[in-house]
């Protein structure tokens, strides 16, 4: 059985109305500037700067939600809700780890797709 992607082009293509160019510009932000967030939510949990790691989630949010797929968007909205909240911090750093894993893969989709 094939794994769901982390990277639908269909979806992005329905936020920015089919514009291509727009599209890909918004491919290369993702790919430029969420492993530089994802640093500093990483920071911010070492410093258990809880209502940091949780803007940091919000501010990622609407481009994993352009991204197309729902349990990696929940992942994100989870460390939001929580880092904000100050709950669940036991597995903050366990969702975190997952999180970046998860990230990583989606670069990589990203990285690889070739726009049709």
């Amino acid at each position: 059985m094939k794994e769901e992607s982390l990277f639908n082009y269909n979806t992005l293509m329905l936020y920015v109305n089919g514009n291509n160019v727009l599209g890909e510009r918004i491919k290369r932000m993702i790919v430029a500037e969420i492993p530089k967030d994802l640093a500093k939510m990483e920071a911010a949990l070492h410093k258990e700067d809880w209502g940091f790691v949780g803007a940091m989630a919000h501010k990622i949010k609407p481009i994993i939600q352009m991204c197309g797929n729902k349990k990696l968007y929940d992942c994100v909205e989870s460390i939001e809700k929580d880092g904000k909240q100050h709950l669940a911090l036991h597995t903050m750093d366990s969702r975190l780890r997952n999180l970046k894993l998860q990230i990583a893969l989606l670069l990589t989709e990203i990285e690889h797709h070739t726009q049709y």
